[in-house]
């Protein structure tokens, strides 16, 4: 797995739509766990998960590390295209100005307290002779 600009969505979409509705369906079990209800009456909607009949509600974050325990399932239900929120919507690309403007710290402007650096050398390879 490797990403390069746009392309790491667009080539791994299916790997992480997958994942996302692996990650709420254990995130629903957690909270239904809690509550003594079944995953049916529950929903997971803005990083939080209802319990629909009484309005019981609970953050992703409450139940991560339970959710964490329970094993994922084989099978997911993914979401039809047409309900989605995000994906497939334009969005506001917020970071673009700190971008052009140099504001952005990426992993490699980091320079901690007596940080060392180490570089690969390699040999050459009998081809290039």
């Amino acid at each position: 797995m490797s990403t390069g600009g746009s392309r790491a969505v667009r080539s791994s979409h299916e790997y992480l739509r997958k994942a996302g509705a692996t990650a709420r369906e254990m995130l629903i079990a957690a909270a239904a766990l809690q509550w003594g209800v079944s995953d049916s009456e529950c929903r997971a909607e803005k990083s939080v998960i209802t319990h629909v009949p009484s309005g019981r509600t609970v953050g992703f974050g409450e139940v991560a590390e339970a959710a964490a325990r329970i094993a994922p399932p084989k099978d997911v239900k993914l979401k039809d295209p047409k309900d989605w929120k995000i994906a497939g919507k334009p969005t506001k690309r917020l970071e673009i100005i700190d971008k052009v403007q140099g504001k952005t710290t990426y992993g490699i402007d980091v320079r901690l307290p007596n940080m060392l650096h180490a570089a690969l050398i390699q040999c050459r390879s009998s081809r290039a002779r």
